[in-house]
């Protein structure tokens, strides 16, 4: 068993945001409206965008989720998902991570499944 970088979790026990960093063209955030009544809101982070969000790669997951809010109902109840890329590599590379982040969005809020966007 791999020791982790003690480093690498931040004081409120979750993992900092520049851990993600290597995997910043394969993996993005889905953050997500986390009410009692589950309203559904959701949106595509990159790891890059919530650290410029953030101002600081040191900060944390638990950090991202209480500085975002959503922009359709105000909520403040969110949680953030770790959500693969599937694409082949090639397409990656022809049109990047956020492009089919934003058109799977798209693709749910036509199923009418919520893809409200969600800032800060």
């Amino acid at each position: 068993m791999t020791e982790a970088n003690p480093d690498a979790i931040g004081p409120d026990g979750t993992v900092r945001l520049r851990c993600y960093l290597p995997q910043a063209d394969t993996v993005w955030f889905s953050a997500g409206g986390d009410g009692l009544a589950g309203y559904g809101h959701v949106a595509p982070i990159g790891i890059r965008a919530a650290i410029r969000l953030m101002g600081s790669d040191e900060a944390t997951i638990r950090q991202l989720e209480r500085r975002l809010r959503c922009s359709q109902c105000g909520g403040r109840r969110v949680s953030i998902v770790i959500q693969p890329d599937t694409c082949p590599p090639a397409v990656r590379e022809s049109d990047g991570p956020l492009a089919r982040a934003w058109r799977a969005l798209i693709c749910r809020r036509e199923r009418g499944e919520g893809g409200q966007f969600i800032r800060s």
